[in-house]
């Protein structure tokens, strides 16, 4: 284990969560589901860089790289705090996003991160122009292909809020609480 305190650590992933959390114009892809982040993968794969996810973005690449030894059991910072971080990178990508977005799903957790911290981000993101939604659809024979939905912004919000009912609510020990919503900016982060 790193020989850093806890402050230090704190620090390292505040630094972390600051870095470039962009997409490009028209390419920001979304995804909830393990099929759906194959999918998302696969297209932005094949743009030769016109497209991406959060995890192609510097910083969530470099939490990956530092996460799994500095968060848990042994470890001076809570998983709790390792969700935090991650949100706030991926509330960042979706904040930033411009033009057309795309968004895979294969179902929603409500407290998944795509619900908790990327919708409600995408939901107040003026820069963005239309949603291309991507869903799958489960049949007695599997998983159809994914059928393709263009959204208006008001319109995305009542086809997630539909795909919620019903989902039971497994909450996480303790919700996210978005930048916006906690007073803090790129500036003003902390983990406490």
């Amino acid at each position: 284990m790193s020989g850093q305190t806890r402050e230090q650590l704190q620090e390292m992933f505040l630094d972390i969560a600051l870095m470039d959390a962009s997409s490009p114009h028209d390419g920001a892809v979304f995804f909830s589901g393990p099929g759906a982040k194959r999918r998302a993968k696969k297209l932005c794969d094949k743009s030769d860089g016109a497209m991406k996810t959060v995890i192609d973005t510097p910083a969530l690449k470099e939490f990956v790289r530092h996460q799994s030894h500095y968060f848990g059991r042994d470890s001076k910072l809570t998983l709790q705090e390792g969700y935090t971080v991650g949100d706030w990178i991926s509330e960042r990508f979706a904040a930033e996003a411009s033009g057309t977005v795309r968004v895979f799903l294969d179902g929603i957790k409500p407290h998944g991160t795509f619900n908790r911290a990327e919708v409600p981000a995408l939901l107040e993101n003026e820069d963005i122009d239309r949603f291309l939604v991507y869903d799958s659809k489960p049949t007695l024979r599997g998983i159809e292909p994914y059928e393709e939905m263009e959204f208006n912004r008001a319109d995305f919000e009542t086809y997630i809020e539909r795909k919620l009912v019903g989902i039971p609510d497994r909450r996480m020990s303790e919700k996210h609480t978005p930048l916006s919503s906690a007073g803090r900016t790129a500036e003003t982060l902390t983990m406490d």
